[in-house]
């Protein structure tokens, strides 16, 4: 069974995240393949998950490795903060919140409703 995604339905999705990194962290990032199902990554992560309602159902997820994801906040935020304090959660959820409000931006002609962000971390 084919589980990769079109690709026109993501490219909101990578320019507000290449945009975000780019722009605000100073980082680099290059999209792999989206697909269906689950994400692969092991070891300890966040992921941030932001709902979408409207004309588009669905949800949208920030996953990342530990390690990218201390790099991603400190550079965000200005300083280190500890991988899974609230301080941490809250600056991920964030960056989550503007990656998927931008995404929304680019999608024309349609209503988006954009729910509050859940952090999830995971070790």
């Amino acid at each position: 069974m084919d589980r990769s995604i079109p690709q026109h339905r993501v490219e909101p999705f990578i320019a507000s995240v290449e945009n975000l990194f780019r722009m605000m962290l100073k980082q680099k990032v290059e999209a792999g393949a989206a697909r269906l199902g689950p994400s692969g990554l092991t070891g300890s992560h966040v992921r941030a998950t932001i709902g979408l309602s409207g004309d588009v159902i669905g949800s949208v997820s920030l996953l990342m490795p530990e390690d990218a994801s201390i790099q991603a906040v400190a550079d965000f935020v200005g300083k280190r903060v500890p991988f899974g304090s609230e301080d941490f959660c809250d600056a991920v959820g964030e960056l989550s919140n503007m990656i998927t409000g931008g995404a929304v931006c680019r999608i024309p002609d349609r209503s988006i409703g954009i729910g509050c962000p859940v952090v999830v971390m995971a070790s």
